[in-house]
């Protein structure tokens, strides 16, 4: 992001954290760069609230936890103003990220301009495509990158078999029913 870029709004995706019924503890997982990311947007005034979106996934509901409210109980423990923090905890899909946040900027009035959309790099196409579809626009915000944007030329290495590799499939499988989502949604 250019250092003169600001915006009022940054709106930050869920499924960065699960919870723990064991040690009743929630805990960020491998997309945690999307918290990371937005907390350094913040700090360096790129933007000036944060709508962090998480509910629960899963079947079995917490009824003391939920992502959003995890993400901003961290976000106020790196010193953001609970202020300066909104959060939407009811959603468990981009699809309701989008309406629920939709709901909010509505009613609040919040929204002047573009928001800024963080999330992981494989997500964003869908989740920009998800949130214009429901009239926010947004400036795309890439992290959490599990191939690196210089990656783009293959190498020997590319050849090695790699278990991380077969981790990925389940993120490419989850995007690729997203899509699948949003083309039949469109087809009705």
């Amino acid at each position: 992001m250019a250092n003169n870029e600001q915006y009022e709004l940054g709106i930050v995706l869920g499924g960065m954290a699960r919870y723990d019924p064991i040690s009743r503890k929630g805990y960020f997982n491998m997309s945690s760069d999307r918290f990371i990311q937005a907390a350094l947007l913040y700090k360096k005034g790129h933007i000036k609230k944060i709508l962090v979106c998480g509910g629960q996934n899963g079947l079995i509901k917490y009824r003391h936890f939920t992502e959003a409210g995890f993400v901003a109980d961290n976000l106020i423990a790196l010193g953001i103003p609970a202020s300066d923090i909104i959060q939407e905890d009811q959603s468990k899909t981009t699809a309701e990220n989008a309406a629920f946040a939709k709901k909010i900027l509505d009613s609040t009035q919040l929204l002047k301009g573009k928001a800024v959309l963080i999330t992981s790099s494989f997500h964003i196409p869908r989740a920009v495509e998800t949130f214009e579809s429901v009239g926010i626009p947004v400036r795309p915000y890439p992290c959490a990158f599990s191939i690196l944007p210089s990656s783009i030329r293959p190498d020997f290495q590319d050849l090695i078999p790699d278990a991380g590799v077969m981790a990925g499939w389940g993120g490419l499988i989850k995007e690729l029913m997203g899509r699948l989502y949003i083309y039949i949604k469109a087809s009705l």
